[in-house]
């Protein structure tokens, strides 16, 4: 927890030195991997944003995944850094970071998406002995945020 409080300082500094705002994205997501098994998970993202500086984003994301195996569901955490295209009409984005579960070996993980508030994904875990392959579909709820200012809408 004391990381990602650092993490948020750190941004939120960047931010105010660098005359960016910050936007926070909470998402959720349902999916199957390529052993036809289901998952889901919610994630939490706080990152930069500045329209007229770059249509590249970048944030760090913090999330749980719940994916079933045989009979049980097991739990893991993750936190990813990512890039997200906002200048692009489908909205790509990557992430690139790390997972792991209860008892089990930290493993890399990478995302890829597209869209607008509900997003089509693709994920590479690299599991050591369970199914590497995960497509979903994910539904965000981004909010460009500044504090102590009004940031006016965005417009297309």
């Amino acid at each position: 927890m004391k990381r990602i409080i650092f993490i948020f300082l750190v941004i939120n500094l960047y931010s105010k030195v660098f005359g960016q705002t910050l936007y926070v994205s909470p998402g959720l997501q349902i999916g199957v991997n390529s052993d036809f098994k289901f998952f889901f998970s919610g994630q939490f993202t706080l990152g930069i944003f500045n329209p007229h500086a770059t249509p590249l984003n970048p944030g760090i994301t913090i999330g749980l995944k719940k994916i079933k195996r045989d009979i049980l569901w097991v739990t893991y955490k993750y936190c990813d850094f990512q890039i997200h295209n906002m200048g692009n009409i489908i909205q790509p984005g990557f992430g690139l970071g790390l997972i792991q579960g209860k008892d089990q070996p930290i493993a890399l993980r990478f995302k890829f998406w597209a869209g607008w508030w509900i997003l089509g994904t693709y994920e590479y875990i690299n599991f050591k002995n369970n199914s590497k392959n995960h497509i979903g579909i994910f539904g965000v709820l981004p909010w460009v945020t500044s504090i102590g200012e009004t940031i006016p809408p965005l417009s297309l």
